[in-house]
C-alpha cells in the first residue's frame, strides 16, 4: 500500500513538472501604457478659417467616434495576443486600469476595456448589450504625480533651458522663415516654440478628418513644420532629469509591483502607489494605463529605445512584460521584454532591444530584470520626493550671485524706505516741539 502511494505521488509530481518545469520561463506580469485614440484639437489659432464649435461639436480635446473605434480594436488586439495570460472574465485581483483625469483618456480606457473584456459575462446581454463595466481609477490632475500633470516648476525650467541652448537656437535660426510665415497667417504676431504645437495639431486634425486646409499649408511647408515640431518634441526627452520628473513615479511604482510579483513576501517601506488607490491590491497580473503621447514617449525614452522613434501616434501601446519561473524565485531568473505597437493598424507590434542588455541579447529573449532595474535607477522617483524634485534650481555661480544681488538690492530698498520714514517722523516731531501757540490777546499787540 505504501509503495502504491509513493507511485501515485511520483506520478502526480511528474505531471506537474511536465506541465510547468522548474525554471521554465513564463509571462508572469505585464505593465501596459497606451495613448488615447483620435481626438479633436485641444485649441486653435485666431485666423483658423474653421469655426471651432461647428467643426468640432464634441468640444476641444475630446475622443472622436474614430478614436472610440481605435481603442476598441486595441482592446481586442490585446485580448487576441494575450488570451492565455489575461483571464477572459474580469477579476479585480488580476487586472487594474488607471487613467489620467482627462476626458479623452477616460473614454479611451472605457472603449479599450469594452474590446478587451468583450466576452465577459454580463447581465446586460439579455438587452442585446455585450458589455460589462470595468472600474477605471484616476486622481485629479493637480495631484497626478505619476504622469507629471501636478505642478512641477523644475519640469518646465529644464525645457526652457533646452530652448535657450546654442544648439537649439542654431536649429531654430535655420527655420526662421517658417516662424515668420506662421506669425502672419495665424494671427499670433509673437508666435514662438510654445505655440507651434497648437498650429500643427489643428492642421493634423483637420487633415485627418478631411476638412479644407489653408493655401499656405503646402507639402513643402508641411514637411518643414513636421521637422521643426519633431525636433522640439524630441528635445523634451533628451534629459535624464526631465524623464525622471515626467515618469519617475510611474517607473518606481512599476518596479515595486514587479518586485512583489517575483517575491510576494517582500517587505516594503510603503505600499505601491497604485495599490494604495486600489484598496491594497499589490500585484495583479496586468497593470494598464490610459495616458498621453508624452507619457508613451517618456517611457520609451526612459527604457532607452526612443531615439529612432517618432512622436507616438494615437493608440500607441507599450507593453513591459516580466518573464520568469513561477514566483517566488531568484530575481536573476527573470527578464523584461518590451513590445511596442505603434498605432491601431500595427497588427503585430515589435519587441525592442533594450540598451541595458548585452549586444548578444535579442529583443525576443528580453533583458535581465536586474539589469533593467539598474538602468532605470537614475530615473526612479518616490512619490514622497516628487515635490522636492520639482523645485526650481539655480545652476551656476553667476545665477546664484545674481539672485543674491537682487535680494540684497531689494533689502536695501526696504531699509532705505524705513530709515526715510523714521527721519520724517522725527523731523515733524521736532518741528512740533518748537511751535508755541498764543496764550492771550496781549500777545497779538503790535
Amino acid at each position: 500500500m505504501l509503495m502504491v502511494c509513493r507511485i501515485i505521488i511520483l506520478a502526480l509530481y511528474a505531471a506537474v513538472a511536465a506541465a510547468d518545469p522548474v525554471g521554465k520561463s513564463h509571462l508572469q506580469h505585464m505593465h501596459l501604457l497606451f495613448r488615447h485614440g483620435d481626438r479633436t484639437p485641444i485649441s486653435t489659432f485666431p485666423l483658423d478659417g474653421h469655426p471651432f464649435d461647428t467643426t468640432w461639436p464634441e468640444g476641444p480635446g475630446q475622443l472622436t467616434q474614430l478614436g472610440i473605434e481605435q481603442q476598441y480594436l486595441l482592446g481586442t488586439w490585446i485580448r487576441e495576443n494575450y488570451a492565455n495570460f489575461i483571464p477572459r472574465q474580469y477579476n479585480a485581483s488580476t487586472f487594474y486600469m488607471r487613467s489620467t483625469d482627462v476626458d479623452r483618456t477616460l473614454t479611451s480606457a472605457l472603449a479599450n476595456l469594452a474590446g478587451l473584456f468583450r466576452h465577459s459575462n454580463s447581465s446586460l446581454e439579455k438587452y442585446g448589450i455585450h458589455w460589462r463595466p470595468i472600474p477605471i481609477h484616476t486622481v485629479q490632475q493637480t495631484s497626478e504625480i505619476m504622469f507629471a500633470a501636478a505642478p512641477c516648476p523644475r519640469f518646465h525650467q529644464i525645457l526652457e533651458e533646452s530652448y535657450k541652448s546654442e544648439v537649439t537656437k542654431a536649429f531654430l535660426d535655420k527655420h526662421k522663415s517658417l516662424f515668420d510665415l506662421l506669425r502672419n497667417v495665424t494671427g499670433w504676431p509673437k508666435l514662438g516654440v510654445d505655440k507651434l504645437w497648437i498650429v500643427e495639431d489643428e492642421l493634423i486634425c483637420l487633415e485627418a478628418h478631411n476638412f479644407s486646409l489653408p493655401e499656405w499649408y503646402t507639402p513643402a511647408f508641411k514637411e518643414e513644420l513636421a521637422i521643426v515640431a519633431e525636433y522640439l518634441w524630441k528635445l523634451q526627452y533628451s534629459d535624464t532629469e526631465r524623464r525622471r520628473l515626467e515618469l519617475g513615479v510611474f517607473l518606481n511604482d512599476m518596479i515595486e509591483h514587479m518586485d512583489r510579483v517575483i517575491n510576494p513576501n517582500i517587505s516594503s517601506s510603503r505600499p505601491a502607489l497604485s495599490s494604495a488607490i486600489n484598496g491594497g491590491l499589490t500585484s495583479p497580473k496586468v497593470m494598464a494605463y490610459s495616458a498621453h503621447d508624452e507619457n508613451v514617449a517618456a517611457l520609451l525614452a526612459a527604457l532607452g529605445v526612443y531615439d529612432n522613434e517618432t512622436k507616438p501616434e494615437y493608440t500607441a501601446l507599450v507593453l513591459v512584460e516580466l518573464h520568469g519561473p513561477q514566483p517566488p524565485a531568484d530575481p536573476a531568473a527573470y527578464s523584461i521584454r518590451v513590445r511596442y505597437k505603434r498605432n491601431w493598424q500595427d497588427s503585430t507590434g515589435e519587441y525592442l532591444k533594450l540598451p541595458a542588455c548585452s549586444i548578444a541579447a535579442t529583443p525576443s529573449e528580453g533583458c535581465e530584470y536586474k539589469k533593467v532595474v539598474e538602468y532605470l535607477q537614475p530615473m526612479l522617483l518616490r512619490p514622497e520626493d516628487f515635490e522636492s524634485a520639482c523645485r526650481l534650481k539655480l545652476h551656476s555661480s553667476g545665477s546664484f550671485f545674481l539672485f543674491v544681488g537682487i535680494a540684497a538690492f531689494g533689502l536695501l530698498l526696504v531699509l532705505s524706505g524705513l530709515v526715510s520714514f523714521v527721519c520724517i517722523v522725527v523731523y515733524r516731531r521736532r518741528q512740533h516741539s518748537h511751535y508755541q501757540p498764543f496764550s492771550s490777546d496781549d500777545d497779538l499787540a503790535c
